[in-house]
């Protein structure tokens, strides 16, 4: 079960089959510009673009829905698990590293 790490760095990306999308999917059930994540304030939204298979959140067909972390956005047979991670990392205390 292998995956692939996509770090967001615009506050628009398109994900799709087409060249042209920021976020590209080899997936036949995907459409060509399946969905646009998009960044709104602190949050994050997915929105559908009139997809021929939908996109789902969790299981549910969804036109525009907030993200939290953990979620599952299903476009065609893709699955991608959306997450926000720190882009501070604190180094480990010295009492760590004692024995």
């Amino acid at each position: 079960m292998g995956g692939r790490t996509h770090a967001v760095t615009s506050s628009k990306v398109v994900i799709g089959r087409s060249r042209d999308c920021d976020l590209r999917i080899a997936d036949l059930n995907a459409s060509r510009r399946h969905a646009e994540l998009q960044k709104d304030g602190d949050g994050y939204w997915i929105v559908d673009l009139g997809s021929m298979n939908g996109t789902l959140v969790n299981g549910h067909r969804v036109e525009r829905e907030r993200l939290d972390d953990g979620d599952r956005i299903t476009l065609g047979s893709t699955e991608i698990v959306f997450g926000r991670k720190s882009a501070v990392r604190q180094p480990p205390s010295d009492s760590a590293s004692q024995p």
